[in-house]
């Protein structure tokens, strides 16, 4: 039998990854507003001016984070607080943090976009297989009662 808590390590290792990458981009702002790459009245609603390039870019990758790994968040919770943690559901949500972190590597280095995608796909694949594992053990122990 799988040790329960072993679903919440992933979690925390996309959640700190998450930490790490808004640390990255509060210092980075303030690099490109001290080397005057960036008038700091932009950041009051995002319109006035523009910012490098390389900054937009980790900008849209903090972003990214907001928006998938909710769902993986969500998965994870209901996982352990339904009781369906299997070795399945961990081998998952390991998967799933294993393609982020792949996805995050290609989009801050080459950023060369057929192959981001494919891991971008990957993950919601694998994300998608963890919601489905998730529902087929929910309506096993329906139907059971």
């Amino acid at each position: 039998m799988t040790n329960p808590e072993t679903i919440i390590l992933p979690a925390i290792a996309m959640a700190i990854y998450t930490l790490v990458a808004l640390g990255a981009l509060g210092l980075a702002r303030l690099r490109a507003v001290n080397r005057h790459q960036v008038d700091f009245r932009y950041y009051r609603l995002y319109n006035s001016g523009t910012q490098p390039d390389q900054l937009q870019l980790l900008n849209r990758h903090v972003q990214n984070l907001f928006e998938v790994p909710p769902l993986f968040y969500a998965v994870v919770i209901l996982t352990y607080a339904s009781e369906q943690v299997t070795l399945s559901s961990v081998i998952l949500a390991w998967g799933f943090v294993v393609l982020r972190f792949a996805h995050a590597w290609v989009h801050l280095s080459t950023n060369f976009v057929p192959r981001r995608f494919k891991i971008f796909a990957a993950s919601i694949l694998v994300l998608a297989g963890q919601w489905i594992l998730l529902l087929v053990a929910l309506l096993r122990q329906i139907t059971v009662q």
